[in-house]
């Protein structure tokens, strides 16, 4: 019995495994901007990030 839950294991979890995706493979043209202030006396900056909706 404990053989064939052990097989039934390995199989399930064959099933299930998937295969990873490499992030060079993935296309990244998402347009986006930044900009930033200069640095108060407080060493402060404010930063805005834009990305499309």
């Amino acid at each position: 019995m404990k053989k064939l839950i052990c097989l039934l294991t390995v199989f399930v979890s064959l099933f299930f495994m998937q295969v990873p995706v490499k992030a060079s493979d993935i296309n990244w043209d998402i347009s986006k901007s930044k900009t930033a202030t200069q640095l108060d006396e407080n060493y402060r900056s404010q930063v805005t990030l834009s990305l499309p909706v």
